[in-house]
C-alpha cells in the first residue's frame, strides 16, 4: 500500500510540470502583446496622412519634407523639392523645411524622440565667436549675430541681416516692426491690409553705419589705450588676463588671436528678434521647439523680458546724447545724434506691451 502510494506520488510530481507548461503555452499563444502607444504626440505624428503634392507619394514621419507658408496643404518631399519646376516657383512659395523625427524601438514599447537642440546659454561669454569667419556652426557665433542689426521677414520669418538683406517696413504697422523681404513684397497685396503701404525707412548702409557708431561704454583699448572706442570690440588673452581691443588695433594685430565681443545693444537687439521669430515659429508649425535657436516658447518669452531689462543701462547714455545734442543746428547731419535716436526708436517698440505679450 505504501508502494503504490509513492508511486502515484512520484507520478503526479512528474506530471506537473508538463501540465503548468502546456497551460502557460496555450494562453501565451492566445495572448496578443501589442507595442506601447507612442509617449510623445508631435507634430509628425500628424504627417503620417500627408502626401506630397508634387508626386502623390505619402510622406511618412521618419523622411524630411518642406511645407509651403504661403499655401495650407502644399508639402514636398525631399525627392521632389529639388526638382526644376517646384526649382521655378521658388518666387511665388516660400518652403520651410521640417526635419524628420527618429524613432527609437525598444524591445516591449516603440518612443517617439524629437530631435533637439540644447538652448543657448544668456552670458555674454557664450555669444563671444571663436574665430573670425563670416560662418559659424549656429547663429550665435556667426559674425553677423555679434555685429550687425539681425531682423526677419514677418510673412515668410526668413531671419535678414540689416546691413545686407533688403527688406520693407510698413508704416502703418509702427508697434511691431512689421518688415518683409524683397522676395515677400508681392505677396503682401494679398497676405497684408490693403490700405496699408510699405517704404524703405532705412538702408542697408544706413544700418551697418549705426551697428559701427555704437559706443562701448567703460572700456578701454589694452593697445592704444583709446576710452569709450567705436567699432567692433575684440578680446585677447594675455599673461592669463583678457584684454579689450578696438578695432583700429585690432586691423594691425593677428586676427585668429582676437575674439569678437558684441555690444551689449546688438546683442539684446538681436536675441529679442530671434526670440519673437522663434515664438512665431513655435505655434505657426506646432513645434515645441525652434529650430534655429532651439528656444522653446517659454524660454523664448524668457529672452524677450530679459532682452527689454538689458537695454535699460544703455538707454540712459542715449538719452544723455539726446539732451545735449538736441538744440544744435546740425543734429539731423550728426552721426551720434542719428545713432541715438534710432537706439531709443527700437527700445520704445520693444517696451510695447503690444509686442512683450
Amino acid at each position: 500500500m505504501v508502494r503504490t502510494l509513492l508511486v502515484v506520488t512520484s507520478t503526479t510530481q512528474r506530471s506537473r510540470p508538463s501540465l503548468l507548461t502546456s497551460v502557460a503555452y496555450k494562453i501565451s499563444a492566445r495572448i496578443n502583446i501589442k507595442p506601447k502607444q507612442p509617449l510623445n504626440q508631435s507634430f509628425a505624428d500628424g504627417r503620417m496622412s500627408l502626401e506630397c503634392t508634387s508626386c502623390g507619394s505619402c510622406i511618412p514621419p521618419t523622411a524630411g519634407l518642406y511645407k509651403c507658408i504661403q499655401c495650407t496643404n502644399h508639402n514636398v518631399c525631399n525627392s521632389c523639392f529639388h526638382k526644376r519646376h517646384n526649382i521655378g516657383s521658388s518666387s511665388f512659395h516660400t518652403m520651410f523645411k521640417i526635419d524628420p523625427v527618429i524613432k527609437i524601438p525598444a524591445p516591449t514599447s516603440y518612443v517617439i524622440v524629437e530631435q533637439k537642440k540644447k538652448p543657448i546659454s544668456f552670458d555674454t561669454d557664450m555669444a563671444v565667436s571663436t574665430d573670425m569667419s563670416t560662418t559659424g556652426s549656429s547663429i550665435f557665433t556667426s559674425r553677423d549675430f555679434l555685429t550687425q542689426f539681425l531682423g526677419y521677414c514677418n510673412h515668410c520669418l526668413k531671419v535678414m541681416v540689416g546691413s545686407k538683406d533688403e527688406f520693407f517696413t510698413c508704416n502703418q504697422c509702427t508697434h511691431d516692426m512689421f518688415n518683409v523681404c524683397k522676395q515677400c513684397m508681392p505677396l503682401m497685396s494679398k497676405h497684408h491690409p490693403s490700405t496699408h503701404t510699405f517704404s524703405k525707412k532705412i538702408t542697408n548702409g544706413e544700418l551697418a553705419q549705426l551697428a559701427s557708431n555704437l559706443t562701448h561704454i567703460d572700456t578701454k583699448c589694452s593697445y592704444c589705450s583709446e576710452t569709450d572706442f567705436k567699432g567692433t570690440r575684440f578680446s585677447t588673452s594675455t599673461n592669463n588676463s583678457v584684454c579689450d581691443v578696438c578695432q583700429r588695433c585690432a586691423d594691425k594685430t593677428d586676427r585668429q588671436l582676437l575674439k569678437i565681443v558684441p555690444h551689449p545693444f546688438i546683442l539684446s537687439t538681436n536675441k529679442y528678434l530671434l526670440a519673437k521669430r522663434a515664438i512665431q515659429i513655435i505655434k505657426k508649425f506646432s513645434q515645441s521647439n525652434d529650430p534655429l535657436t532651439g528656444w522653446t516658447q517659454p524660454y523664448a518669452q524668457v529672452v524677450i523680458e530679459k532682452s527689454v531689462r538689458e537695454h535699460i543701462p544703455y538707454q540712459k547714455y542715449l538719452l544723455t546724447i539726446v539732451k545735449t545734442k538736441e538744440n544744435k543746428r546740425n543734429r539731423e547731419t550728426d552721426l551720434d545724434y542719428k545713432t541715438a535716436k534710432f537706439g531709443l526708436r527700437i527700445m520704445s517698440q520693444m517696451t510695447d506691451p503690444r509686442i512683450v505679450s
